[in-house]
C-alpha cells in the first residue's frame, strides 16, 4: 500500500474511534418542592447534595435544569452560571450542594404545591455521580424570610433518566 493511503485509513480510523468514545452527558432526575405554608409560617424546600466516590476521578456537572410542575423552566444553569456556593467540579471525594431558596428566594416556586423536578448533567468516568434530594419543611419568618427549626425532613437519591 502506498504511504498516503495508509495515512488517510490511519486518519480515518482515528476520527471513528473518537466518534466512537464520544458520548451525551449522564443525567439524573430529582425531585423538589420550593413552597410556603401555614400564611406563610413554614417552608417546604429542597436541598441537593452531589458526591462524588471516586478515589482518583474527576466528576463535572455540566447542567442544572429545574422544571415546574407543569413540565415548564424555573431555572437553568450552566457554564459558569450555576447557584452561588455551588461547584460544579468535583475532585475524588468531593461533595457540592445549593438550596432551592439559593434559586428562588422569596419567591414560591408555580403552581398550588410547588413541586419541581431537577435534571442533572454530568460528565466523567468511574463511579457514577451521586445526588440526593432532601426536601425538609422548616419554620419561616415571613416578613425576613429567615428560616427557622426544622419540622420534617426527607432524602431521596436522584435517579438515571434518558
Amino acid at each position: 500500500m502506498q504511504r498516503s493511503t495508509l495515512l488517510s485509513l490511519a486518519l480515518c480510523f482515528a476520527l471513528a474511534s473518537g466518534a466512537a468514545l464520544a458520548r451525551d452527558d449522564d443525567k439524573l432526575g430529582c425531585i423538589g418542592q420550593y413552597k410556603f405554608r401555614q400564611k406563610g409560617t413554614e417552608v417546604d424546600t429542597t436541598h441537593y447534595r452531589f458526591r462524588n466516590y471516586n478515589a482518583s476521578r474527576t466528576l463535572t456537572v455540566t447542567s442544572i435544569t429545574i422544571h415546574a410542575f407543569d413540565g415548564s423552566i424555573v431555572a437553568s444553569f450552566s457554564g459558569n452560571s450555576f447557584p452561588a456556593g455551588f461547584d460544579p467540579v468535583l475532585g475524588p471525594n468531593q461533595t457540592s450542594a445549593f438550596n432551592m431558596e439559593d434559586v428562588l428566594g422569596n419567591a414560591e416556586a408555580p403552581g398550588d404545591d410547588g413541586h419541581l423536578q431537577t435534571v442533572v448533567a454530568w460528565q466523567g468516568e468511574g463511579s457514577p455521580l451521586f445526588v440526593h434530594a432532601a426536601r425538609i419543611t422548616r419554620q419561616r419568618d415571613p416578613a425576613t424570610n429567615k428560616q427557622g427549626e426544622t419540622l420534617a425532613r426527607a432524602i431521596l437519591p436522584c435517579v438515571p433518566v434518558k
